[in-house]
Order: C-alpha cells, then structure tokens, then sequence
C-alpha cells in the first residue's frame, strides 16, 4: 500500500513539474499563431521539429551535467569541432556515413572525457574546467578551420536523411512552395533518444547516482557511490550527446563552420534543461520537461523572428529567459526547505503528543 501511494505522489509530483512549462508553450504558441497564423501550418512545424531535435539531444547532456551538481561550457564549441572533424571525414572517406557518425560521436565523448579528466583526476572546478576547455576549442577551431565553411555533398546519401529525411504524408499532399510535406526523421530520432535517456535516469545505477551525486554529494559518498568515477561517466554522457546533436545539425545544413555551435547554441541547451525543472542546485531533473524546455526555447526563437527583432536583441530576450527561470528556480528551493521544516515541526508535535498519550495511560 505504501509503495502504491508513493507512486501515486510521484506521477501528481511529475505532472505539478510539467504544468508550468506547457502552460509556458501553450501561451507562446497562441500568441505566436495570433500574430502570424502560418505559424500553425504544419511546413513551420515540420521546421521546428527539426530545430528541436538538434537542441534537445544536446541538453540532454547538459540536463545530466546539471543535476549532477555540475557545469559543462563546451557544448556549444564542441558542437562545432565534431561538426568541422565529421565533415572532414565525410568529403575524404567517400561520403561514408559511418564513419561520419562515429566520428563525430567520437569527438563530442573526447571532450567529455578530458572534461571528466580534468574536474575528478585534478579536482578542477567544472566552471574553471569547462570554460578553458570551450576557449581552447575555440582558439583550435579558429586556427584549424581558418575561418572557412566546409561544404558537403550529401545528396543521395543516407546521411542526409539523419537531419533532412522526411516520412512522408501523401494526404498532406504539397506545401505552398511545392515541398513535400512530412514528420522529420531527425525528431524519430530525438524522442527514441528521450525515451533511452529517461530509462539511463530511472532505470539504471549510474542514473541514480547522477540524482545523488546533485542532491547531496555527501551523502551519496557515505552511501558508497563512486563520486569521480560516476561524475566523469557523466560528462563522457554528455559530450556523446553534443557529438549526435552535431551529426544531426550537420545532416540538416549539409555545411559547417566554426561558428556553428558557439555561444547561442549553449544558451538554449541550458535553458532548456533549466526551464524544464532540472534545479541548478543538482539533484532534480525531468527528461520530458527538458523537451518541453526544447520547444519553448525554439519557439521562442521562431516568435522573434515573426516579429522582426534584431538578433542582437533575440540573445538579450533568450538571457532574460534564463533569469527569470533561475529565479523561479531559487524561489521553488525555498518554498520546498521551508514546507520541510514544517513538516519536520508537524512531526515532532506529533512524536510529543503520541508519547504523551502513551505515557498517561
């Protein structure tokens, strides 16, 4: 009976955490179609779920990092370097779509491992870690590639279909620019990869420890769980999610250039995994709310460009975004210690009236 009624408390909890991030995108999504009704037709949500599935990969990663009591800088410059290697492998091997793959897979799990090396092995900060890490991608980046775009040829190959693959609708029949119309294959992609990362989280130990090692580090080691080994474990996780987000991003543009990722790119990704209710402190996440933090962020995105706002101006409003949930964030921290303690003083009385109750008869 217990346990039932726990699960039960979980799921409420769970839908509590999603309210607010689909009420959040329900509102953008009806303010965005008020202004602009295309935004409703489904050639610009055919777009949007491809812009998703890029950005919700990676922030997987970072969802992981986070909860883990962790920081990760280099998502967005490694996006670029896994793109910038894979596509070299791509134009040298023949257009073979394994090796680019793998290679680009490679890349992004490298970075996670030196980033892993470096906050367990030298007790480095993870922001100190990290943030080096993302100049010296940047600084290889600018000196490998010297600023050029490197352009593939991917027509006819199967690597195209990992970001612009289509399974088409006939009863959609045609766009109004004559494009076929369908579900991307790239988001297929992305929801089998959410269903995989929720079962790594719930399912498996090194999913547990991540939520321990964020809720209280302490307490996870007393409990016998390898802190450095799981920690470097997680940062490995999440540069294999920023090198597929790459291959994904990389089969959609069919070019790459070392402004690919950067900057903007990390933004998203953590507030997407922010929004989503993974608490900046550690030890909670959502898998589902980051992907609703996904659409938000990209929906977002999509309203400033219908309403024409400089670019310069997007960067300040997506800031804001991330602020605003933070705060949320921080204020949810403080509700939830002090109903704690007064449940920890409930009980107390309680203990005092039971013994009391006890001891008169």
């Amino acid at each position: 009976m217990e346990k039932t009624k726990s699960g039960m408390n979980r799921r409420r909890g769970l839908s509590k955490e999603l309210m607010i991030p689909l009420i959040i995108f329900a509102a953008i999504c009806v303010f965005i179609g008020v202004i602009n009704p295309l935004f409703f037709t489904w050639q610009t949500w055919q777009n949007i779920l491809m812009q998703v599935s890029n950005v919700g990969i990676i922030a997987f990663g970072a969802t992981f990092v986070i909860t883990s009591g962790g920081l990760d800088f280099t998502a967005g410059e490694g996006v670029s370097l896994a793109g910038v290697v894979a596509a070299t492998v791509f134009v040298s091997s023949n257009m073979s779509n394994t090796a680019t793959i793998l290679t680009g897979v490679a890349i992004g799990a490298l970075i996670g491992a030196v980033n892993g090396l470096l906050i367990t092995k030298l007790d480095i900060q993870p922001f100190i870690a990290t943030l080096s890490m993302m100049t010296v991608i940047k600084g290889f980046l600018l000196f490998v590639a010297e600023g050029t775009i490197i352009h593939m040829d991917v027509e006819g190959s199967t690597f195209k279909q990992i970001g612009q693959g289509l399974i088409e609708f006939k009863w959609m029949g045609r766009n109004a620019s004559g494009g076929v119309q369908g579900f991307p294959v790239a988001f297929i992609t992305y929801v089998c990869v959410a269903v995989a990362v929720w079962l790594i989280l719930n399912r498996t130990k090194f999913g547990q420890a991540t939520l321990a090692m964020g809720g209280n580090e302490d307490a996870a080691k007393l409990a016998g769980v390898n802190v450095d080994f799981y920690r470097f474990w997680v940062y490995v996780f999440a540069g294999i999610m920023t090198g597929l987000g790459a291959m994904i991003t990389l089969a959609r543009v069919a070019s790459i250039g070392v402004t690919l990722g950067g900057t903007n790119l990390l933004m998203d990704v953590v507030a997407a995994a922010v929004i989503g209710g993974t608490a900046v402190s550690g030890g909670r996440c959502n898998v589902f709310g980051t992907m609703l933090g996904t659409f938000i962020i990209i929906s977002i995105s999509s309203a400033l460009v219908y309403l024409n706002i400089d670019s310069n101006w997007r960067n300040v409003v997506k800031g804001a975004i991330i602020l605003v949930a933070l705060v949320i964030d921080a204020l949810a921290v403080r509700v939830g210690e002090r109903m704690a303690i007064r449940r920890a003083a409930q009980l107390r009385e309680e203990t005092k009236k039971r013994k009391a109750s006890q001891a008169s008869v």
